[in-house]
């Protein structure tokens, strides 16, 4: 019987895997920057925890959501986006009487869609998480951050999609405009957003069949519903992403797909990458979460991007995100006592932190050795031959310079060390870094 991974998973094989973990330190730097610290929580979670955050008419909860009973008959979920888990995690572990304040993670989550370019029944997924401000600065701050970090993988073109979806009060008010403006469509709507029309509004927003995208036509701005306090919140928002050369796009229609977020709401996007999977990662504001979860009144913001979709739209810009190469010592040995030698001498490197492979085609003459450490991309190959072996010594050339030098084994990391410190100029020449 032949095993394959199940439908919507996938093998993170090199260069692949590589890539993905550079796409992830180059993300990390970032949040640093930002005083962020890392947070991991348990890949399954109460069902309950889901259900009540994300809301029970979103698609998430109604169709995606991987739920399983255990053997005591509690319904466990397998996450299916972040925030929940670090809201339960920050208020379970009193993060809030430590300062604890800025999070991020980066995980896999599980969702049941069809599969397709972007989107994966398990991907990975990092997010943001900011509590306790309720300003507009950090609104800004965020979007910021997510585009900081778009530009750190190498994208280009990015611009923001912007809305505010008010606070309770306002979507109220709004949920009525929304249904009296397509009380009279209604025929031309799908089942779902029937069904959503009733339950809960501003949901039909979030659809993407044709026939409901043509009838939302009909739905008036919800910004004409914003009271006093999100206009001025949002106006302040908008202000300050002016402020920091920040392109965006006002969005009336854009609400996310969770119902958890109020006030401000963003999407980063590339305009014109291929097909429907444009959007790098989302956000915003969900200041009644962290109360609904049973915690006092917690302001909260942040942000959530799939990692593979990211990745995607970085090889279809044609970024080349693999990390820089150059680094590796190739160890060639040509008898028993050589590969003895090759192993004390990589251990030596590798105590440095230098990535080392010794040779072992046991049998294999020298030109042959070379080849296979030019196919792995090595800077320098040391060779510990017989003529080396007998004099204690190593030969250690440079792959880029073709320069051999034979050296005590003493001095063989020294002289190893000093080739990996060169560096290629543009015009092909080699300095000292």
């Amino acid at each position: 019987m032949k095993y394959s991974a199940p439908r919507g998973t996938r093998d993170y094989l090199p260069p692949y895997s590589t890539a993905m973990r550079e796409v992830v330190r180059r993300a990390s730097e970032v949040l640093e920057s930002y005083a962020f610290l890392p947070v991991d929580t348990p890949i399954f979670e109460a069902s309950e925890l889901f259900v009540r955050s994300i809301g029970e008419q979103t698609d998430i909860v109604s169709k995606e959501m991987y739920t399983f009973a255990d053997r005591k008959g509690r319904q466990l979920t397998l996450r299916p986006e972040g925030t929940a888990s670090v809201v339960r995690a920050y208020l379970e572990n009193g993060l809030e009487q430590l300062g604890v304040e800025r999070l991020y993670y980066v995980g896999p989550m599980f969702r049941y869609e069809r599969p397709q370019a972007g989107r994966q029944r398990q991907f990975l997924q990092l997010g943001v998480e900011i509590f306790a401000d309720p300003g507009p600065e950090v609104d800004a701050e965020v979007i910021q951050l997510l585009m900081a970090i778009c530009q750190a993988v190498g994208l280009t073109g990015l611009t923001v999609q912007l809305n505010s979806l008010g606070c309770p009060a306002c979507r109220a008010g709004y949920s009525d405009s929304v249904k009296a403006a397509l009380a009279s469509r209604i025929s031309s709507l799908c089942p779902e957003c029937v069904q959503r029309l009733e339950k809960n509004p501003l949901r039909v927003l979030d659809c993407k069949v044709e026939r409901c995208t043509d009838a939302f036509s009909e739905v008036p701005s919800i910004q004409e519903s914003l009271c006093g306090a999100c206009r001025e919140h949002f106006e302040s928002v908008r202000s300050l992403l002016g402020r920091l050369d920040i392109p965006f796009t006002l969005d009336p229609r854009l609400v996310r797909g969770l119902d958890y977020y109020t006030r401000t709401a963003f999407e980063v996007q590339i305009p014109g990458a291929t097909g429907a999977q444009n959007a790098v990662g989302g956000g915003g504001r969900y200041d009644l979460l962290v109360e609904q979860l049973g915690g006092k009144p917690t302001p909260a913001v942040g942000f959530a991007i799939g990692l593979e979709r990211l990745l995607s739209l970085v090889q279809s810009q044609g970024v080349d995100i693999l990390p820089p190469g150059g680094k590796l010592v190739y160890l060639a040995a040509t008898s028993a006592e050589g590969r003895a030698r090759a192993l004390e001498l990589a251990s030596a490197l590798r105590a440095r932190r230098v990535a080392c492979l010794i040779d072992r085609s046991r049998g294999a003459n020298l030109g042959k050795q070379f080849k296979q450490a030019g196919r792995m991309g090595a800077r320098a190959v040391a060779v510990l031959g017989d003529d080396e072996v007998e004099k204690r010594a190593v030969a250690v050339k440079d792959m880029v310079t073709r320069e051999q030098v034979t050296v005590p084994m003493e001095r063989a990391v020294e002289q190893i060390l000093a080739v990996l410190a060169r560096v290629e100029t543009p015009a092909g020449k080699v300095e000292r870094s």
